[in-house]
């Protein structure tokens, strides 16, 4: 598949690699079958696409390029990086509106106080080459 060639051409060490697809993409490819009716991809029964593993999100889109494509990933995620502030910043109201399932409640009427707690987090990846995208992926649509 030309995403790991990608990653495998850019010498990365293959450490922990593995796919990130939409769910749709991967209960497409679970149900292609060979000519003789046998299922093309048999390994994804065990978390596997081919011999490296695979997760599901929904963060990954499915609606792109006229409302039918998605992408997947692939990468050594060794190579991938979380990174985490040690600030939280804290905020407390009790004049604040929020929005209850499309009701808008008043903090003040309802004697309450809102409180509001930011966490600042990132990501990137040691290596620009150790991650790859097929984008316009239109299985399963």
């Amino acid at each position: 598949m030309k995403l790991r060639l990608r990653v495998i051409n850019a010498n990365v060490p293959m450490t922990q690699a593995g796919y990130i697809m939409s769910p749709r993409v991967a209960l497409f490819l679970e149900s292609v079958r060979d000519g003789n009716g046998n299922k093309a991809y048999p390994e994804m029964a065990e978390g596997r696409l081919g011999i490296y593993p695979f997760m599901t999100t929904t963060s990954v889109p499915d609606n792109l390029g006229g409302g039918t494509e998605s992408e997947v990933y692939f990468g050594d995620f060794a190579q991938f990086m979380i990174g985490d502030t040690e600030q939280i910043m804290l905020a407390a109201s009790d004049v604040a509106a929020y929005d209850d399932g499309g009701t808008i409640r008043a903090a003040f009427s309802n004697d309450e106080t809102v409180v509001r707690v930011i966490a600042e987090h990132d990501t990137q990846v040691r290596y620009d080459l150790a991650f790859a995208v097929l984008t316009n992926v239109t299985w399963g649509a």
